[in-house]
């Protein structure tokens, strides 16, 4: 390669590097980074996508990227936050989870049969999401549920993830209940049913590794309790919802 008559440099290629092994090269499907299991909290906000990342750069926070339309950040204190610039004061819109692949569907059920949640489509003019996300909501109000498909296997180690989870707000905490303790039945009776489908499908199919491979994947199994005047729901996968009836409650402390 020539720069001029005083510079140039000349590359020569061995042609015996054809015949050397190749070195080992990185397991890219492992080493792939982890998500927490809050993917965000959506929020509108007044102002212009520049005057939203200033004021989230001088609070400390970590604005990543966005259009003019919106601004994916980071809290000083690592929450992910999606700001919508197209309100006159905060509004909390949206809250978005990852959920594993394997456990997506039942999950998706859930929220369905315990909390009542309609599905609804995503607007097209909306900020960009992942393919096959779904987005719920409630006919109570309060703001929308989307469920984001991960591979299994991408979720950080709760025991390091900040989120702890979310409190749920109830006209009829009672009935809430109720409903929650039927669909955890319905999802335990569907659970054993797959597995067992899975186990006749190997007992035809000796090489068949169907089960082992559900087995070993993430499985969603809803459960609840209670504690402290608080329905304690478990949402399948580690997502734990505080619900309350409305007339008892009381902001929590942070």
């Amino acid at each position: 390669v020539g720069f001029g008559p005083e510079f140039a440099f000349e590359f020569r290629v061995d042609p015996r590097v054809l015949k050397r092994a190749r070195p080992k090269l990185l397991n890219y499907d492992a080493m792939q980074p982890t998500v927490d299991a809050l993917s965000y909290l959506q929020m509108g906000t007044a102002g212009k996508v520049m005057e939203v990342f200033a004021r989230v750069q001088n609070s400390g926070g970590a604005a990543l990227l966005g259009d003019a339309a919106y601004l994916d950040a980071e809290s000083p204190r690592g929450v992910p936050l999606r700001m919508i610039c197209k309100t006159e004061s905060p509004t909390v819109e949206l809250i978005s989870f990852n959920v594993e692949v394997p456990a997506f569907e039942p999950t998706l059920k859930f929220y369905k049969r315990a909390v009542g949640l309609k599905e609804l489509k995503y607007p097209d003019d909306g900020p960009p999401v992942v393919r096959l996300s779904k987005l719920l909501a409630s006919d109570v109000g309060g703001p929308n549920l989307l469920l984001t498909p991960v591979p299994d296997g991408r979720l950080k180690d709760r025991k390091l993830d900040e989120f702890e989870g979310a409190v749920m707000v109830s006209p009829a905490a009672t009935s809430f209940s109720t409903a929650a303790a039927a669909a955890i039945a319905l999802a335990a009776k569907e659970e054993a049913q797959k597995v067992e489908e899975l186990k006749q499908a190997q007992g035809a199919d000796s090489e068949s590794q169907g089960l082992q491979r559900y087995m070993t994947g993430t499985r969603a199994i809803p459960s609840m309790t209670s504690e402290d005047g608080f329905i304690r729901i478990n949402d399948g996968v580690g997502n734990i919802i505080f619900v309350q009836d409305q007339a008892d409650y009381r902001p929590m402390s942070v």
